[in-house]
């Protein structure tokens, strides 16, 4: 990244979604310098509320990285991701692999994904330290993830592993940025 000439900080978000207990704010707890603040926002035009976990990342004097964990009420309204999609470079997608009674959830929310194209996506395949967690391969297959969206193995309490899956979604960043792809 180059250096930032106007010596304003630069802000950028990832939103994580995924089923309740999927395991969003662990996620962000393993990773957020400053701990996590829950907040409550209500969406009067939509009608609805949403939970929001904040964590923020330090890239640097000039860069914060915001992670926000979206509430597991349901598939987040496909009118609302726009207004959220301002300065947000990508999202995580959690899915607790380690519990097929959630998958049918997290199935809806792959296909809520086309809501946000152009946007990089991930797949964490968390709880992968649980002893029937399905492999990221057959979650692709029980989900039908698009070959294109990478499925990363995941454990949201170690902080090496969330690492993994926030440097695989900044490579996905990259190959927008660079390649134009997606």
């Amino acid at each position: 990244m180059s250096q930032n000439k106007s010596n304003e900080a630069i802000i950028l978000k990832i939103i994580i979604q995924g089923a309740f207990s999927s395991g969003k704010t662990s996620f962000i707890e393993a990773v957020s310098e400053y701990g996590v603040t829950s907040v409550n926002v209500w969406y009067p035009y939509y009608n609805t509320f949403l939970v929001w976990d904040f964590g923020l990342v330090k890239g640097g004097k000039d860069l914060t990285i915001l992670v926000l964990g979206a509430s597991s009420t349901g598939v987040m309204k496909s009118e609302i991701l726009p207004i959220l999609k301002q300065s947000v470079i990508g999202y995580v997608l959690m899915v607790d692999s380690s519990d097929p009674a959630t998958f049918l959830e997290s199935q809806a929310r792959v296909r809520s994904l086309d809501v946000i194209k152009g946007r990089p996506v991930v797949v964490a395949a968390n709880k992968q330290d649980k002893p029937y967690a399905w492999s990221p391969d057959d979650l692709r297959i029980a989900l039908d993830i698009p070959p294109e969206i990478p499925v990363v193995p995941c454990v949201a309490t170690d902080k090496e592993s969330v690492k993994r899956v926030l440097v695989t979604l900044i490579d996905e960043v990259l190959k927008v940025i660079i390649m134009g792809k997606h």
